[in-house]
């Protein structure tokens, strides 16, 4: 694990995010980088779904208000943070079978103004790479198997989408803040999408002027690693989301040689990134965020769809580390503010 790395584990229930990052802020020495992969639905965090919120706080959008602060205490001092945005669509787990509920659940922290939101992507149409001199990890068999089963596979080419029911068995989760207004960072990006796709949601299953969320994406199906000796296939949001904290533990070892300095708060850089270097995003345009899960999929479920540029489904896209890496160095040499 980089040292620029760390990992926050909570139950994923209301208070806890609130108490997390209260004593977080409370400690002297931090890690550079955060990833969260729990999340709950803005609406369920101190009544209905969880209602396991701190007795300080007696509405949702008071403690939302609240933890945006600590979260954005952390942010000020240098802290990246990347949180999952969920792992049921635009629906979001407040959604009822059948895709009946009359409003989306967005889902938080993943819609916190003051972290990085990552939603999940995957490939189609892949084709393998055979070369002999591919690591091992290439072509582990799956032990005891009677037939010797490939377990992973190094793929050299394919087409990356969001994240399908049909593949991965969810969609990533993305939207609208139900109480959280739209950051001015990412209001270009967004007056961008509704002028290009004209087709969406009732607008009143969700608010168009309030947060929009994820920012960026990742792989979030098919992962492969070892635990304990044992090799295992792994997917979802809580994939994608620690993907991306070790990307920016790569970019801030860059920033540091050059400026003494970690990124910390990402968004303003990520969507300037974005206009300045297109190229540092694989733009993802085909797939979309209306189906839950694979169980609960109907023509009645609604949601977004993929676009070019940012979008509530796959945001500004995947990372293309490399030019990242070439960006960032270009903007220390010009000694420019990252924000």
């Amino acid at each position: 694990m980089s040292p620029y790395e760390s990992g926050v584990n909570a139950d994923g229930s209301g208070k806890i995010f609130y108490t997390t990052i209260l004593t977080l802020n409370q400690l002297e020495h931090l890690p550079q980088v955060l990833s969260i992969s729990y999340g709950d639905p803005e609406m369920g965090l101190c009544t209905g779904f969880t209602g396991d919120c701190n007795t300080t706080f007696n509405s949702n959008e008071i403690y939302i208000r609240r933890t945006n602060i600590e979260f954005m205490k952390l942010s000020m001092r240098g802290i990246s943070i990347l949180a999952a945005s969920g792992d049921a669509g635009a629906n979001g787990f407040g959604f009822e079978e059948n895709c009946t509920n009359k409003i989306f659940y967005p889902e938080y922290p993943g819609a916190c103004p003051y972290l990085t939101s990552v939603g999940a992507t995957e490939l189609i149409d892949t084709e393998y790479n055979n070369s002999e001199k591919l690591p091992r990890a290439c072509s582990v068999i799956i032990p005891h198997s009677n037939r010797n089963a490939t377990l992973a596979h190094c793929i050299s080419n394919g087409t990356e989408v969001a994240v399908d029911t049909g593949y991965a068995g969810f969609t990533s989760g993305g939207g609208f803040s139900t109480y959280i207004s739209q950051p001015v960072y990412q209001k270009r990006a967004v007056k961008k999408y509704f002028k290009l796709m004209k087709c969406q949601p009732p607008p009143s299953m969700y608010n168009r002027r309030n947060r929009g969320f994820p920012d960026v994406s990742a792989i979030g199906a098919r992962g492969f690693y070892v635990i304990n000796g044992t090799y295992q296939i792994w997917g979802g949001i809580s994939m994608s989301a620690p993907l991306w904290a070790g990307i920016v533990s790569i970019l801030n070892s860059y920033s540091l040689k050059r400026t003494t300095k970690t990124l910390g708060f990402l968004n303003p850089l990520l969507y300037k990134m974005a206009e300045e270097c297109p190229k540092c995003f694989n733009d993802i345009t085909l797939g979309d965020n209306k189906c839950p899960d694979a169980t609960y999929c109907t023509s009645k479920c609604q949601g977004f769809q993929a676009a070019r540029g940012w979008d509530p489904v796959t945001g500004l896209g995947s990372p293309n580390v490399e030019q990242m890496i070439k960006y960032i160095n270009r903007l220390s040499k010009k000694k420019k503010n990252y924000l």
